[in-house]
């Protein structure tokens, strides 16, 4: 506690988890054919910040870091190098997450007030984990190998957020105006085609090597939402007491914008001869 009004934190965090089912057995529904080397994931977090509280302005900045380790994953697709539908086991993935986080408040008026929100992060796997392909049908291995994944970005998230927005209340309604503005988001990546079975014979440096290998990046997006609502106080014939009737109402995407994706992924078939990536 620096004052009254301001704060500094430090927390931390060690846990291990428990893998899901479907990431240890290979194929659940025909056999119980199980990851050769089953562990827990590990997770190691810190996090530090400033906390500001005062009549007029709110502020919190915060910085954080996360290591996780021991994830693994299974993954099921048809692979055309071996005519077969094909589980593709991943163990031993390794993730790192770090970045800064500011979210803020200024009362303008004693009835608008400004909103701010930035996060700020980057997020990568961290290591080169091992996988083994079985088919669907069969417990033999056909395949073992790294794949080499390390520095690539974590998919499903933007790793940039940026948000502004203003809002009114007075008495019992208030309304809200937020835009949004997001970055760095990755596209899922197909990990057959970041192994050397997939990139021997292809020229380091061309053309096709970074066709192959490279993560595809989804454009920036931009949203505009709108929001309100009210409450009002009722007292039903016959009753006692009053009822408060609340009503709200929103409107996502008010620009109506038609080019926000929420994300994606790469097909998971890759022709080791012809190395097509269409």
């Amino acid at each position: 506690k620096v004052s009254g009004r301001k704060y500094l934190y430090l927390q931390a965090l060690a846990m291990s988890r428990a893998p899901f089912f479907d990431n240890i057995f290979i194929s659940p529904r025909t056999r119980d054919t199980r990851q050769e080397k089953v562990t827990s994931e590990m997770m190691v977090s810190a996090e530090s910040g400033l906390i500001l509280n005062s009549p007029k302005l709110k502020i919190r900045l915060s910085a954080y870091i996360t290591a996780l380790s021991g994830s693994m994953n299974v993954l099921s697709f048809y692979h055309d190098a071996y005519r077969s539908l094909v589980n593709y086991a991943l163990s031993g993935i390794g993730k790192v997450h770090y970045g800064t986080e500011l979210g803020g408040e200024y009362k303008l008026t004693g009835k608008w007030m400004l909103q701010l929100g930035i996060a700020a992060g980057r997020y990568y796997y961290s290591n080169r984990p091992a996988y083994s392909v079985m088919a669907d049908n069969d417990a033999f291995v056909l395949e073992k190998g790294q794949v080499y994944m390390k520095n690539f970005r974590v998919e499903g998230t933007p790793q940039e957020a940026y948000g502004l927005g203003i809002s009114y209340q007075h008495n019992n309604s208030y309304l809200n105006m937020y835009a949004s503005y997001f970055r760095e988001h990755w596209l899922a990546f197909n990990p057959i085609r970041r192994t050397y079975q997939a990139m021997e014979n292809v020229a380091e440096g061309s053309e096709q090597w970074y066709r192959i290998i490279g993560q595809e990046k989804l454009p920036e997006q931009f949203t505009l939402d709108l929001s309100g609502g009210c409450s009002i106080r009722l007292r039903l014939p016959g009753a006692k007491h009053f009822q408060t009737l609340l009503l709200y109402a929103g409107i996502n995407n008010l620009l109506n914008r038609k080019d926000i994706l929420s994300g994606g992924y790469e097909q998971l078939r890759f022709d080791m001869d012809t190395k097509n990536v269409n």
